[in-house]
């Protein structure tokens, strides 16, 4: 969890944990020049301060943002610490994509790009102050659950977009399938899981 409070503040986090304290401890970014930058060109969500007791709304989303300052410490609805938190969720992505890039240059050294299927995705977003929120949870809002699935298959020319709805539960059918084993095969190390094959898509 991203530490939000100015030097020698201590709202969010203490500096301190006694034997009775469930709260993890906040850190800052790492120390290294990938994780100085910041956006500030990049606008913080429009409906931040969207109150928790707006008609319609879950009571589960307040429970949860509650749940979380008793893990992480209070996250006050404050621009400049919805910006800290996005600086530091951007710069997490740029270093993933610094990895990426090891990897993808790293097939093209040993000439196996045209031999690997490459599969990008996440497990969820980050709703990064979107409706008052931070982190994932109780919630159905695009910025948690649309993330990206990118593939990568020699066989197909690539730069497609689609826009089916599709959910984890299709992943592991889509990798199989993606394999081109006879049907029996597929099914055999699918056994009884759930989800649609979706590599008719690429």
């Amino acid at each position: 969890f991203i530490d939000t409070d100015k030097e020698g503040e201590k709202v969010q986090w203490r500096g301190e944990l006694d034997q009775d304290d469930n709260t993890l401890a906040p850190t800052q970014p790492p120390e290294n020049e990938l994780y100085q930058a910041s956006w500030p060109n990049y606008p913080l969500p429009a409906n931040r301060h969207q109150s928790f007791n707006e008609q319609g709304r879950p009571p589960a989303h307040l429970e949860y943002q509650t749940a979380r300052a008793a893990l992480e410490g209070q996250f006050p609805d404050e621009d400049r610490r919805w910006r800290k938190l996005l600086d530091y969720y951007f710069n997490c992505i740029r270093d993933c994509d610094t990895h990426l890039d090891r990897i993808l240059n790293e097939l093209d050294a040993l000439k196996l790009t045209d031999k690997t299927i490459v599969v990008f995705t996440a497990d969820h977003g980050e709703l990064g102050g979107s409706h008052q929120m931070h982190g994932k949870g109780a919630s159905v809002y695009k910025e948690q659950i649309h993330v990206p699935m990118i593939i990568s298959h020699p066989a197909y020319p690539g730069n497609k977009k689609c826009q089916a709805l599709t959910c984890h539960l299709d992943i592991a059918p889509t990798l199989v399938g993606l394999t081109g084993l006879p049907e029996e095969k597929q099914h055999q190390a699918l056994g009884n899981r759930k989800g649609v094959n979706f590599s008719g898509l690429l």
